[in-house]
Order: structure tokens, then C-alpha cells, then sequence
């Protein structure tokens, strides 16, 4: 898959098949659509490309400020990349794209892409005040020969999957519902990097993994997962949280992973954790005797669950 930070000239690629949208998570809805795209694409002896933005508008206007993506744009690379997509565009947002109109912005994609097939969300809006969307879409191009497609709805449980959807399950805890979401276990990539090594002193030393505050990250509290190092893939139960019992006050939240049989120096090693499920929330402890019975436990309760969660 060709990966590009600005639209091609004009004449690089023929008949595309476009999905424009932000794509966060790339779960299931985005994957069956985006697999539709793709199987129209061959069929029709084009050329399969999704448009998206970084940052996503929210945060570049300020709505959101942290504690947002679900995937960051290497994730969400790799995703799109599995599907099929032949072609991702990340434009930068910024200024210049935002007071850019509907119209213009249109005439740019469709020039550099000779579009003859577009797909967007209901919700979807694009151009200066948002002044683009599906019905001036359908308006504008009704005798052009690219077809406007709309997302169609994916639902699990009876609602539709959602960006918002698998956000709210994270803020909760509830990585299992993400992962059903998603079609895969909620992941955070980064270097393991040295912490205050507490838990080396009691016994259990911690892989703590980096990460931007940018990227949504779980409730505190403590998971089963899985980290992968290469090619090894190691289970563990891991702290997101501040630790109460030792630190007060405002402080940056860690990722802590003590690792099931596993003892080597990691540090600066790249890392990916799968969050596979909640096992407690993040509670602060009258002494280190408390905290060492729990951590045994929580070892074991999440030993159990990855017994049965491959």
C-alpha cells in the first residue's frame, strides 16, 4: 500500500474508488466498508483509496485535547493496509485545509484522483463551516459519472459500531467491548522505558511503556494483555492509573506491565500491548504487605482469563 501526506498529480492514479472519513479504530463498520470499496474496485479494474486527516478536526479546533485516538496513524496504516487499500491519504489539517470549500476541495480530490466512486458517513462534513455533506454530495455530481455512497450501518449488540461507541467502552474499562468493536483487542505501541522501578523493589519489576497523552488509553485500573516484543508474545497484567498509594496530587498516568515468566532487560526496546480484559479498577492500598496479596491475585485472575482469550 502506497501511503501519501498530500494529494497525487493529476493523471497518477485512474478510476478510484474513494472513502473519505477520519477511520479511528478502523473497526468493523470501517472494515466492511472499506472491503466493499475494494471488491467494487478490482471488479471494476480501478483503484481502491481512503482519504483521511491528522490531526482529526476535533483536536485540531481544541474540542478534544487529549486522551482521544483510538489508533495512531501508523496503526491505522497497517489496518488499512490488511484490507486492501491500495492507496491511503492522510492530509495534514491544518489552516489552510479548513477554510478550503466544499467545492474546491472536491474539484482537488477528484482531479487528482479521477473519482468515479465516493463513500461517506451519514455524519460526514468537509469544506469551511462544514458546508459539504452527502445530500450537496449527490447534488453536485448528479451529472457527473461518480456514484455517492453512504456508509452503510454495522451493528453488534443491536447499535451501530462506532468511533464514539468503542471511546465510551475505553473510558469505562470495558476493552472486551472494544475488541468486539474492533475485531481485535484494543492496542497501545511504544518503547519500554524506566520508571521509579517500585515494583522491582517488592518483586515484580514493570515494563512501562511510553505513550502519547494524544491516544486514548483505558480507565484506570488493571488488565489482562498481552505485550509484544519482535517476535515473542508475552502475557501479562497491567497498572493504568497513577498509583494512589504512592503518588498524590496531579501526576502523569504510567502503563505498567508485569510480564508472566520473562526476565530480560527491555529497555528501549519497541513494545505493542493488546488489552485483552478488565480484571479491577486502580485502588490505593494501606501498605506494601496489601499491595503484594493483590498484585498475586490480580497475577492470577488474569493468568485465568488468558487462558480462554487467544
Amino acid at each position: 500500500m502506497q501511503y501519501l501526506q498530500q494529494l497525487p498529480e493529476a493523471g497518477t492514479y485512474k478510476n478510484t474508488y474513494l472513502a473519505i472519513g477520519s477511520f479511528d479504530g478502523v473497526h468493523l463498520g470501517h472494515q466492511q466498508l472499506i472491503k466493499t470499496l475494494v471488491d467494487k474496485a478490482k471488479a471494476n479494474d480501478g483503484h481502491a483509496a481512503v482519504l483521511s486527516f491528522f490531526p482529526h478536526p476535533k483536536m485540531f479546533f481544541g474540542r478534544e485535547t487529549e486522551n482521544f485516538y483510538i489508533t495512531t496513524v501508523p496503526q491505522k496504516l497497517r489496518y488499512l493496509d490488511a484490507i486492501g487499500v491500495e492507496t491511503a491519504i492522510i492530509l495534514p489539517f491544518e489552516t489552510e485545509l479548513s477554510q478550503t470549500s466544499a467545492s474546491a476541495f472536491l474539484n482537488k480530490i477528484h482531479s487528482a484522483l479521477d473519482l468515479c466512486g465516493l463513500w461517506a458517513g451519514a455524519d460526514f462534513s468537509f469544506g469551511h463551516k462544514r458546508e459539504g455533506n452527502l445530500t450537496w454530495l449527490r447534488s453536485v455530481t448528479q451529472n457527473s459519472n461518480i456514484s455517492i455512497n453512504e456508509f452503510p450501518a454495522y451493528k453488534v449488540a443491536d447499535e451501530t459500531v462506532s468511533s464514539t461507541r468503542i471511546r465510551a467502552a475505553l473510558y469505562k474499562g470495558d476493552v472486551a467491548c472494544a475488541r468486539t468493536l474492533m475485531g481485535r483487542p484494543f492496542k497501545l505501541d511504544g518503547v519500554i522505558e524506566h520508571g521509579d522501578h517500585r515494583g522491582s523493589k517488592i518483586g515484580f519489576p514493570t515494563a512501562n511503556l511510553s505513550f502519547d497523552l494524544a491516544n486514548i488509553r483505558p480507565m484506570n485500573g488493571v488488565y489482562a494483555t498481552r505485550m509484544t516484543l519482535g517476535n515473542e508474545v508475552i502475557d501479562g497484567v497491567t497498572n493504568v492509573g497513577v498509583r494512589p498509594t504512592f503518588k498524590t496530587g496531579e501526576v502523569r498516568p504510567t502503563i505498567e506491565t508485569f510480564l508472566f515468566d520473562f526476565n530480560r532487560d527491555i529497555y528501549g526496546e519497541a513494545a505493542s500491548l493488546d488489552f485483552i480484559d478488565f480484571v479491577r479498577p486502580e485502588q490505593k492500598f494501606d501498605g506494601i504487605d496489601a499491595i503484594i496479596a493483590q498484585i498475586q491475585n490480580d497475577i492470577e485472575t488474569a493468568k485465568d482469563i488468558l487462558k480462554t482469550k487467544e
